[in-house]
This record gives structure tokens, C-alpha cells and sequence, in this order.
């Protein structure tokens, strides 16, 4: 049955064009939205359409470097590559959102190359600690709620977006216990891929699907009876978006087991809550406003609460080493890894850095990882 439910999270499915829920959908005459980054998919899901975020791929480029510089992450230039080859033909428009500089010029990129019905662009605050900066966002999220509106037809009522933010919510409880089953015991139950697999294609599921799926998978789990201690290094991964899962499957082979990480492809979508109570698009506002930071935003103080994260998330699944993942050309994430590294280092917590550009190459990574696992052990 575990398996059964496992393999619904293929990763064939952040293809749209390959997706079944999005087939689905579309002969339901219902809409596909693809998104980008911290784009508040509570208030898609409320208008009756499919969040899809645009995840790309790791396959060689083929059309990208025409319409977007190669200094860019992979990330950023599979999507164009995608869409000029028409994987998003699928998708009724794509909603990106002001974050990194890559993200934008992403978005002015796909604007102009790609064949997509309609773009929208939410302009958010890079500095929370602004006191003008939750007013403004609220506004913002407010004209894309008008925005869907318009463009659905159909008005979003708070009733709609409390269901979707509810919906939402129990997919980010699922989610983190199923971390918890992973990490937090002296032997993970579930393999570290399997986990943050689940947690990837999650992002281009109908969050009622997910959470059946999820009830699932945690239920067959816990019915599992319970492997032996492990005494092998725990590893933390940390990064922005890990586009090639097959790294967590490296560290495994390696000698180490993964027990958490703080990717915006993992845990960082899902640690905290939407608050379900009072006006539901200011609690949209102070939740994409004030979740677990990126690099990407400026506020005052960012450094030391990315470095306090990473720390709590080492002490709590009690990690032996951190493993940094970061895509070649994230200059956000580049500009932060010397002080984290640094700090980190002074907490008495190992380090190893590793850059990737799309698919890894395990041959030039696997003598890196097993000296790192071997200090650990």
C-alpha cells in the first residue's frame, strides 16, 4: 500500500504536460495557473483554479540561451527552455513574483519568449521591517485577488479562501510530520529521497489530493514496525531550490542518512502556519510576508535568523553535518554562505559546500561527500 501511494509523487509530474491532475483538470474545464516562488497559491486555489509551481528540470538546455543569459540559475533558464519547447501549453498563465533579481528578469524573459495565455506580477517587499511594507503587500495581494477575479469571472468570497488556506494548512502539518518520521527518531522510517520527493512534487498537487495521499503514506508508516538505531552521520541540507534529488540519494550511498534540510524546494515551504483566523487576506500578508526567510529578502537582522534557522533545524533532528547545495549563478544564496559557513563552523557544526548546475554529476561529488562523512563518522 506505501508503495502504491509513493508512486503517485513521480517526478514526471512537475512536468504539466505530463501531470494527471492537470489533465484532469482541464477536462473539468477547470484552469491551470503556473507560479513562481512565494506567490500566495491560497488565493488561486480560492478562485476555482490549479496552483502549478513551475518547478523546471534538470535535462541539457536546448532553446534557453537565445532568450536568457547563461549567468542565470538552471533553474531559471530550464523554464524558459521549457516553455519555448511548449510543456507549458497546458497552462492557462503564470504568476510570478518579486524575489531575486533572476526571478524578475525571469519573468520579463517569459513574458516576451514564451506562448502563455496571461502573466500577472506581485510585487513584494524585500524588507519586512518597513512599516509601510505589510500595507503595501496587502494591497498587492488584494489587486491579484481582483486580478483572478477578472479573470475567472467569479468573485472570491472570504468563505472560499479560508477553505483554501485550511486546505493549505493541513498539507503543511502532513508534510512536516512526515519530517518528523524522517528526522526526528534515531533511524528515519521513510528513505530521505522518498521524503523530500514527496514534499517536491506536492507543489503541483490539488492540496485535497495531497492530503489523502499524505494521510496515506503516514498511516502505512506508522504501521511499520521500527528498524534498528542508526549510528551513521546525519546530514542537513541546505540551499535554495534542489532541482536534482538524486543528491539525497548520494549522501545515503555515501554512508550518511538525511534528516532535514531547509530548502525552498522543502522544509521551508511548509514550517509554519497560515493564521486561520480574522481576515483572511491579512493573514496571507503576514504569512508570505514573515515565513521563513530566503537570502532573497533585505530586512534588518536576516542573516543571524537564516543562520538561528539553520541551527534550531540542526539541533532539533539532531544533525551530525550541514550540507550546503547551492545552484551555481544564486548569487542570493552565494552572498550567504560565507557567514553561515563561518558561523556554523563556530557552533562546532561540519561544513561542506557543493554547487550544482542542473543535473549533479555524482562521479565529482561522491569523493566529496564520503571524506565529509567519513570526518562525521
Amino acid at each position: 500500500m506505501l508503495e502504491n501511494h509513493l508512486q503517485s509523487y513521480d517526478i514526471s509530474c512537475t512536468s504539466p504536460s505530463l501531470n494527471p491532475f492537470v489533465r484532469k483538470w482541464r477536462e473539468q474545464n477547470r484552469g491551470v495557473l503556473g507560479y513562481l516562488c512565494n506567490v500566495p497559491k491560497e488565493i488561486i486555489y480560492a478562485a476555482g483554479l490549479l496552483p502549478f509551481r513551475l518547478l523546471g528540470d534538470t535535462k541539457p538546455l536546448k532553446e534557453a540561451y537565445a532568450h536568457f543569459p547563461s549567468v542565470f540559475c538552471h533553474y531559471s533558464r530550464s523554464l524558459v527552455d521549457l516553455g519555448i519547447q511548449g510543456d507549458f501549453q497546458h497552462l492557462d498563465g503564470i504568476i510570478s513574483i518579486n524575489m531575486c533579481d533572476t526571478i524578475v528578469h525571469l519573468a520579463n524573459a517569459m513574458q516576451t519568449s514564451l506562448d502563455v495565455p496571461c502573466f500577472y506580477f506581485i510585487n513584494r517587499p524585500h524588507d519586512n521591517g518597513v512599516p509601510a511594507a505589510h500595507a503595501f503587500f496587502r494591497q498587492e495581494i488584494n489587486k491579484f485577488k481582483q486580478f483572478l477575479e477578472t479573470h475567472t469571472g467569479k468573485s472570491i468570497t472570504d468563505l472560499s479562501l479560508a477553505r483554501s488556506i485550511r486546505a493549505y494548512n493541513q498539507n503543511r502539518s502532513l508534510l512536516k510530520e512526515l519530517y518528523a518520521l524522517r528526522g526526528e527518531g534515531d533511524t528515519p522510517l521513510l528513505p530521505g529521497i522518498a521524503v523530500n520527493t514527496i514534499a517536491y512534487v506536492s507543489q503541483v498537487m490539488p492540496p485535497d489530493d495531497n492530503i489523502q495521499l499524505l494521510s496515506g503514506i503516514i498511516d502505512d508508516v506508522c504501521k511499520q514496525s521500527k528498524p534498528t538505531a542508526s549510528k551513521r552521520p546525519r546530514i542537513h541540507i541546505s540551499g535554495s531550490m534542489l532541482q536534482d534529488l538524486s543528491l539525497i540519494s548520494l549522501v545515503e550511498k555515501c554512508g550518511g542518512i538525511v534528516v532535514s534540510d531547509d530548502l525552498c524546494s522543502g522544509l521551508r515551504l511548509f514550517w509554519e502556519q497560515v493564521n486561520e483566523n480574522g481576515d483572511p487576506l491579512d493573514s496571507l500578508t503576514d504569512y508570505y510576508l514573515n515565513k521563513m526567510p530566503c537570502p532573497a529578502m533585505h530586512s534588518k537582522g536576516i542573516e543571524e535568523q537564516r543562520l538561528a534557522d539553520i541551527i534550531r533545524l540542526v539541533r532539533h533532528y539532531r544533525a551530525d553535518g550541514v550540507v550546503f547545495c547551492l545552484q551555481k549563478y544564486c548569487d542570493t544564496h552565494q552572498f550567504d554562505l560565507p557567514y553561515l559557513e563561518s558561523c556554523l563552523k563556530k557552533e562546532g557544526i561540519p561544513v561542506l559546500n557543493l554547487e550544482v548546475d542542473g543535473a549533479i554529476n555524482p562521479e565529482q561529488l561522491r569523493t566529496r561527500l564520503q571524506a565529509f562523512i567519513e570526518i562525521l563518522s
